[in-house]
């Protein structure tokens, strides 16, 4: 119970089969329950797992600090595609209807078409995080200390926020898409 507890769930799983049968009861009738209700995982990265996004239609992208990208399907459970990134992975950001994925690694931040796995645009520069808003009109990349906000239908920039002394980690858009 304090294994389970303690989310050691390998080590607790263990030594539940370790149990002889005469002393199974309800407890270990409990955590067998337990046991068999869990989750299992879609699938494995061999690195560190450093974003995770949904996209549309029942979706998930998933990207490593070894810079390999998967793309997941809920529903079957199983992995559709993957490819590789130059570089190692800071966040992704999953465009909210179209079928978009922004990448932001330590040089830029790429677009890439998650259904194939094409680039569609890249914005150079050493990018922490890249941020679609609700509508997905826009995209904030933030480069350094200023973030640069793209028109997602022409890559244009719209504007720059600056103001910040040192590099951006994170920020959002507001519910309004301001």
């Amino acid at each position: 119970g304090r294994m389970y507890g303690n989310n050691q769930l390998p080590q607790a799983w263990q030594l539940l089969d370790l149990c002889p049968e005469n002393l199974r009861n309800w407890e270990w009738h409990y955590l067998d329950q337990l046991r068999q209700g869990e989750n299992q995982p879609l699938g494995k990265h061999s690195e560190w797992v450093t974003s995770v996004e949904f996209l549309p239609n029942q979706r998930l992208a998933t990207a490593d600090i070894s810079g390999e990208i998967r793309i997941w399907n809920l529903e079957g459970r199983n992995q559709e595609r993957a490819w590789r990134c130059p570089r190692g992975v800071m966040n992704l950001a999953a465009h909210p209807e179209r079928d978009l994925l922004a990448v932001a690694d330590s040089q830029s931040v790429t677009i890439w078409e998650s259904e194939s796995g094409a680039v569609i645009y890249q914005v150079p520069g050493a990018a922490l995080f890249a941020e679609f808003s609700n509508d997905g009109s826009l995209l904030a990349v933030a480069i350094g200390s200023f973030i640069q906000v793209l028109d997602t239908r022409t890559w244009e920039p719209v504007c720059e926020l600056t103001g910040h002394e040192s590099r951006i980690l994170h920020g959002t858009f507001d519910p309004s898409g301001n």
